[in-house]
């Protein structure tokens, strides 16, 4: 069926652990239950998922290495009856603080712009995007589908591992993103997806030899810098992108990236609303009778993609005149000196709020260096009022930063 790393689990192995799951007295009643996992073992993970999904239990995926204690507070917070921590032998009973239904794949969000919230998806829901995702990439050339980001997140569990399943195509599961394994494990490969975050995807670019090539790959999260995005294209035989949130998952898929704003037509069983290239507006999403508001803002493109401008909760209002914080970082990453760079809003008595900058160089860089660079390129309004030079910028796997913990940082 698919592999992990160098192992391969077979129809036959995936039958014998949920044999072991229907022997287990609580597994064996899981569509009675809320059961969340923090799994250490992946192709044990992988075949549970597809019992709960059969059972039409309820299931939370938490990161294999979140930490015990933070793993039983969320496993409470979501209402769930058990907790397996890194076995599915013994579980921790959890003191349920709600009372949430049956038969749902449950997630938290990334918390990236507020408080993680809790968001449920019927099994039927996930069906459903997953033929219309289907769909999209029938008659693709790759043969080979490669999943290097968690499984425990919906990008790599559902667009990745559960797709792959559907579509019948080789499956092949990494964990170690050790970038000097997987570029060797990839040259093993021919015609292949490669899953991953934007982060990854780079590093992996840098890591390549010059005579060398990534097939497709796919990113999804955080846009891509276009300067990680022009490298990409140079080294891949194809950038694909995805575009989605954790209330429907996969909204819209783009399969030949040019700009990393323009994320692609939504998926046939989606109907989206926006702004337009003049007057950006929430990204709005209605799938059957349910409305979401993604709090992106963005616009419809005159060819029916969806191009996304920022998070609405990241957007900076300096006195009356709005400052997407993805350009001015675009911008200061064409400095020679700058190697990463945050942009976000601090409170200002006059202003309103004004925009300021971390960012991460190889040498001292002077602030008044900046101004200028910026002045040169940015609107002045646009211009970071502060320059804070910080040691490293810490990014998710999906590439994305909390831009509101660096400003209660830096207020």
């Amino acid at each position: 069926m698919f592999y992990v790393n160098d192992e391969y689990y077979s129809q036959e192995m995936i039958e014998a652990y949920e044999n072991q799951f229907s022997a287990h007295p609580i597994l064996k009643r899981c569509e009675q239950l809320r059961i969340a996992v923090c799994p250490d073992h992946t192709g044990m993970w992988i075949a549970f998922v597809l019992y709960v999904k059969r059972k039409g239990g309820s299931v939370l995926p938490l990161h294999a290495h979140m930490p015990q204690s933070q793993a039983v507070n969320m496993a409470e917070q979501a209402g769930c009856d058990y907790l397996f921590y890194q076995t599915f032998h013994e579980a921790i009973p959890c003191v349920r603080n709600q009372h949430g239904q049956v038969g749902t794949l449950i997630q938290f969000s990334s918390g990236t712009t507020g408080a993680p919230k809790m968001i449920e998806r019927s099994w039927a829901s996930i069906d459903e995007e997953l033929l219309h995702y289907t769909n999209r990439l029938a008659g693709e050339p790759w043969d080979v589908t490669v999943v290097a980001c968690p499984t425990t997140h919906s990008y790599g569990l559902i667009s990745g591992v559960l797709a792959a399943l559907k579509s019948a195509s080789m499956l092949v599961i990494i964990v170690n993103t050790n970038p000097k394994y997987l570029l060797k494990k990839l040259r093993s490969l021919s015609s292949y997806l490669l899953y991953a975050g934007p982060t990854l995807l780079y590093t992996l670019a840098r890591f390549q030899q010059n005579h060398e090539q990534l097939e497709a790959v796919m990113t999804s999260g955080a846009s891509l810098p276009p300067s990680w995005l022009q490298l990409l294209q140079a080294r891949a035989t194809r950038v694909l992108q995805q575009y989605g949130c954790s209330e429907v998952g996969c909204i819209s898929l783009h399969a030949h990236v040019e700009t990393a704003e323009v994320v692609g037509r939504p998926l046939s069983h989606v109907h989206v609303t926006s702004g337009t290239v003049a007057q950006p507006e929430e990204i709005v999403v209605r799938i059957n009778e349910h409305l979401v508001h993604t709090r992106d803002i963005g616009y419809i493109n005159h060819k029916g993609e969806i191009c996304f401008c920022e998070r609405k909760d990241d957007v900076i209002n300096v006195a009356g005149l709005l400052v997407y914080p993805g350009e001015v970082e675009n911008v200061l990453r064409t400095h020679p000196d700058v190697d990463d760079v945050i942009v976000f809003k601090k409170q200002d008595p006059h202003a309103g709020e004004r925009v300021c900058a971390c960012f991460t160089a190889k040498k001292q860089v002077q602030k008044d260096t900046l101004v200028s660079f910026c002045q040169r390129h940015l609107t002045s309004y646009q211009v970071p009022s502060t320059f804070i030079q910080v040691p490293r910028i810490e990014r998710g796997q999906n590439g994305k930063v909390n831009r509101k913990q660096w400003a209660e940082v830096y207020q």
